[in-house]
């Protein structure tokens, strides 16, 4: 029996090591799907603080995960930043004071709406949007009867980015151009549910949330196409060790969650690693002549979901739905 428990006492760690190796590598590979061009080229930190020192950022959703990282990098960096969330981010404005917090329920595409007609006077130049959840295995609707993933994953985007673009009302310049940022999962494969785009027949809670990534993309392309006064980015941030599928794992404190928690931690880049990344692709000059593009953890440029490449017609089949919802939804 000891002779077993000896084997077992070596043996166990090179195992445990040789998985997080594997699935290291598994979704490294899986985040550079589609690859079309090579990371985007780091910024002198002089460079970037020239840039972050006259930029007027507004974070839509980073009151936690990486959109906290995001946020916490560019205090006392950038001239002003606004951050819109649900919960009030004690932590974040312990540490930055100067950060103007708006709180609100963007479940609700009645409150995105006022909120965008607010931002008319802001002059931002800069819009990073990662508000989002992941559908829960149960349906769970807004106050205005929508499916809670697809209206504050998808809808309040949507609400506000438009509103953007439609009132011009975001700050260019000769040099730069404004920029808006959605995060999603760019590069995903199969094909959305459009013909019960609320999920009131049925329900399944993964492709549920794969329409909001869809949806998402769509987004990007349309918004890209509609103005050239914005630039409209994509992001993936792949895999980080967040709490954004808590809900589907059973909530924070679930035994799957930490169990999750755990093991992504050892084999996936840290929020604060891929923020390194991050703010500097928000400013970087490389990208100024480009709209309508996605970008991967590392900075490369990938590929859209596979249902919309080359497709505009299937870009405006799922932004016929999304209309459909938000005209419901505000008749509420």
């Amino acid at each position: 029996m000891t002779g077993w428990c000896t084997k077992i006492a070596i043996f166990l760690p090179v195992l445990v090591v040789a998985a997080g190796l594997l699935l290291h590598f598994s979704i490294k590979s899986m985040v550079r799907f589609d690859v079309i061009s090579p990371k985007v080229q780091p910024l002198e930190e002089s460079q970037l603080n020239s840039l972050l020192a006259t930029s007027k950022l507004l974070c839509v959703g980073c009151t936690n995960g990486i959109g906290e990282g995001l946020a916490r990098a560019a205090c006392g960096r950038v001239q002003s930043l606004v951050v819109v969330g649900r919960t009030k981010p004690d932590s974040l404005l312990a540490v930055c004071p100067t950060v103007e917090f708006i709180q609100a329920d963007l479940s609700s595409l009645k409150t995105a709406k006022n909120l965008a007609k607010s931002f008319h006077s802001y002059s931002f130049d800069t819009v990073l949007f990662t508000v989002g959840i992941t559908a829960t295995k149960e349906r769970k609707v807004s106050s205005e009867g929508i499916e809670m993933d697809i209206a504050v994953s998808f809808l309040s985007r949507y609400v506000i980015a438009r509103e953007f673009v439609k009132e011009s009302s975001l700050a260019s310049s000769n040099e730069r151009k404004a920029r808006i940022f959605i995060m999603g999962f760019p590069g995903a494969d199969g094909t959305p549910q459009l013909e019960d785009f609320n999920w009131e027949k049925t329900y399944e809670a993964w492709p549920a949330h794969k329409n909001g990534v869809y949806a998402n993309d769509a987004l990007v392309i349309d918004l890209a196409k509609k103005t050239s006064e914005v630039n409209v980015y994509g992001l993936n941030p792949g895999i980080i060790p967040t709490y954004i599928i808590a809900d589907f794992l059973g909530g924070k404190e679930s035994l799957l969650s930490q169990i999750h928690q755990i093991v992504i931690r050892l084999v996936v880049p840290s929020v604060n690693d891929y923020v390194k990344t991050l703010l500097p692709l928000l400013y970087t000059p490389e990208i100024e002549h480009k709209t309508g593009v996605f970008f991967n953890q590392y900075g490369e440029e990938i590929k859209e979901s596979q249902w919309l490449q080359g497709n505009l017609n299937n870009v405006d089949k799922i932004l016929s739905e999304a209309q459909k919802l938000e005209a419901r939804a505000l008749k509420v």
